[in-house]
């Protein structure tokens, strides 16, 4: 949890070593009490709750709007790809110690708000007059004219 900043849906999934460090942090020697951990569904509920009250994490939810205008702000004014906003965005939420949503929530936030992005600068640039093109834009039919 610490480094990724979400809740793994099976802790145990994880490398031995990984168990292992995290075994000596939490002063348990015996690794095969981890294989209980799941036995009783809302004991992982009950810790990510003692870990979030321990360590100040704020719920997503309660950041998601100004997250949001954040992200839409950042996609409008810099014209960033999504993985730089992405990126940027988790930074973000980490500085504010906010616990990540999944990966798939920040990534369609991102994307839509990319695409209201380009759809504000769109709708806000005047249409500029654009020169006619052949079929496969290669010349402008009067450029071709001249070439035959």
């Amino acid at each position: 949890m610490r480094w990724l900043g979400v809740f793994l849906p099976d802790p145990t999934a994880v490398p031995e070593a990984v168990l292992s460090y995290v075994a000596g942090q939490l002063e348990v020697e015996d690794l095969s009490c981890v294989g209980r951990y799941l036995e009783r569904r809302p004991t992982r509920f009950d810790h990510a709750e003692e870990i979030k009250l321990a360590c100040g994490l704020v719920e997503f939810a309660q950041v998601r709007a100004e997250f949001e205008d954040w992200v839409t702000a950042r996609a409008w004014m810099t014209g960033d790809g999504p993985r730089a906003i992405f990126v940027d965005g988790v930074e973000w939420l980490r500085k504010r110690d906010v616990l990540l949503p999944g990966v798939t929530t920040l990534t369609r936030l991102v994307a839509s708000a990319r695409a209201d992005g380009d759809e504000r600068c769109a709708t806000s640039t005047p249409a500029q007059p654009r020169s006619p093109r052949s079929p496969n834009c290669s010349t402008r039919p009067d450029e071709r004219d001249k070439t035959s």
